[in-house]
């Protein structure tokens, strides 16, 4: 039996959120600009080769970077790498043991304001706290722990430097949408969970690969277990800012079902789900997919919501067409408010960016693209990652 375990959940009633949230509706068969140039709303490309020494060699299985004000983090195999944001290698910021300040980290949160780094210990659900020097500073236990034997998938952190953890609702029966705690591990707030769907079933475990949050404007946004968009209020609560239609969207029915073995891949065949959602002054940004044929294929969209006409004026595939520099075409992943940011592989760029291939794109602007083929040449088929990092408009 072929069976799909999604890592989206999208399910909520629509009429009782609409009059509050700004309802986004999506229909990918329709006629939309189907295209779309980088340069219609990114003023820049920039392109940050991490340094590669014998100490901050990147491994393949590591799936992301979290770029702040003055460093770049890489998290992998539980400990995080620090580099400057030009790409020089500062340090490994811990190291994955059992001794004293010793931590396998299972995720991370970064408080600029107060120079913190949260690591979640994968091993004795000890929150340990170091500086952004790289000290140490003191751990806390999950104060959760204390009533219940739940554990977060995800951990971030707001402008004041309060910790959000979140949780995989997977099984349908969550309690919480997110806790949030302070810098010690006192408990702030519980956002409850009302998106149940009860099973006596067991539901295969399996944690969710990106943080339901995002940051804009100072504020945290919500989405993941439903097409709600939710702004996190000055007490921590839930308030609906967008509210995502789409036809034949994956229900958590429907991933539940998926998750106990009592859905087939049939049964889900040709269903929509909602990935994650950015936004930024001009534009909301929202990944969704199809599921198709292939369990192991979607087709992939990026939708395009405009917030000063208030309508989605684009739905194309999942990368955007590199017309600033000819070079490798984006598809946003990360934001850091009004920039976005992905990595490359520097074997990724010297096999597409040949010099067949430069010949055939078109660049705005040449001494750009210029600059680019002297990068790729620079570079080493197994040099570290380089951030491919877009300022917008």
């Amino acid at each position: 039996m072929k069976i799909l375990v999604s890592v989206f959940f999208v399910y909520f009633n629509v009429s009782l959120l609409a009059q509050n949230g700004v309802l986004i509706n999506i229909n990918a068969a329709k006629n939309y600009q189907h295209k779309l140039n980088l340069s219609d709303f990114a003023e820049s490309v920039e392109y940050i080769p991490l340094e590669t020494t014998d100490k901050s060699l990147i491994n393949r299985y590591m799936t992301g970077c979290i770029l702040i004000k003055d460093y770049i983090f890489v998290p992998q195999s539980g400990v995080l790498l620090q580099f400057r944001r030009n790409g020089e290698f500062v340090r490994q910021v811990n190291k994955a043991g059992h001794g004293p300040g010793e931590c396998f980290a299972r995720f991370m949160a970064f408080d600029e304001k107060n120079q913190r780094i949260y690591m979640y210990n994968n091993y004795t659900y000890y929150i340990m706290v170091y500086g952004f020097d790289g000290k140490f500073k003191h751990k806390f236990k999950d104060p959760m722990l204390e009533d219940s034997d739940i554990n977060p998938c995800t951990m971030d952190c707001d402008k004041n430097g309060n910790l959000f953890l979140s949780f995989d609702n997977s099984g349908g029966n969550m309690l919480y949408k997110y806790v949030v705690i302070d810098s010690v591990g006192n408990i702030i707030h519980k956002e409850p969970n009302y998106e149940i769907y009860k099973t006596t079933d067991k539901v295969i475990d399996f944690a969710m690969q990106f943080s339901p949050f995002y940051s804009y404007k100072g504020s945290l946004f919500y989405s993941s277990s439903s097409d709600t968009v939710f702004r996190v209020n000055q007490n921590y609560k839930c308030e609906p800012h967008y509210i995502i239609k789409i036809p034949n969207k994956m229900t958590l029915e429907d991933n539940v079902k998926s998750g106990t073995g009592k859905a087939t891949y049939d049964d889900i065949r040709g269903k929509s789900i909602v990935g994650n959602i950015r936004e930024n002054d001009r534009h909301v940004f929202i990944r969704h997919s199809i599921v198709e044929r292939d369990k192991d294929k979607k087709r992939n969209y990026i939708s395009l919501y405009d917030k000063k006409e208030r309508k989605l004026t684009a739905n194309i595939s999942a990368e955007l067409l590199n017309d600033i520099d000819g070079g490798i075409n984006f598809s946003p992943v990360f934001q850091n408010e009004n920039c976005m940011y992905t990595f490359i592989w520097p074997f990724e760029m010297k096999e597409k960016l040949t010099s067949a291939h430069f010949s055939k794109s078109k660049a705005l602007y040449p001494e750009k693209q210029k600059a680019l083929k002297t990068l790729v040449d620079k570079l080493l088929e197994d040099d570290n990652i380089v951030i491919m990092l877009i300022k917008l408009k």
